[in-house]
This record gives structure tokens, C-alpha cells and sequence, in this order.
């Protein structure tokens, strides 16, 4: 956009994994870390489906998972 800003972050490129996969691709790439994370973020999708995905997610792995709402922030640690 013509601005140019200094990045301090590490930026990586997942090439394998598509902003939009389907419940049983996500699933897949869940199942595959070794450490799994505490917490998950779902930020992407319609509302009934990301309450589905959630719910298989707490289901399978017992994680928390959070669907944020518009303007709310969270503080990672």
C-alpha cells in the first residue's frame, strides 16, 4: 500500500496448509504437533461452523479454544 514499516517479527510461510481447509484438514494438522498448544484462536469462518470446529477440537484434544469477537484482544503470554 505504499507504506513501507520495519517488521520485527519472524515471518514464515506454511505452504502446506490453506486459509481455507476443511474441519477434517485442520483436524489432521492438529493431530500432527508434538507439543500441543494450551489455547487455540479459530478467527476465520461463519459463525455456525467455527462453533462446530471448536466443539470437535475441545472434544478431541480437552484444549481451550476461543472464537474472538470483533475488537476484542487477548494477551499472549
Amino acid at each position: 500500500m505504499g507504506i513501507t514499516c520495519e517488521v520485527r517479527a519472524r515471518i514464515e510461510s506454511l505452504d502446506a496448509f490453506s486459509a481455507h481447509a476443511g474441519q477434517s484438514e485442520i483436524m489432521n494438522w492438529l493431530r500432527a504437533f508434538k507439543k500441543f498448544p494450551s489455547q487455540i484462536f479459530l478467527n476465520h469462518g461463519e459463525p455456525i461452523a467455527v462453533e462446530a470446529l471448536a466443539q470437535v477440537i475441545r472434544n478431541e484434544f480437552g484444549t481451550k479454544v476461543i472464537i474472538p469477537k470483533i475488537k476484542e484482544s487477548y494477551q499472549l503470554t
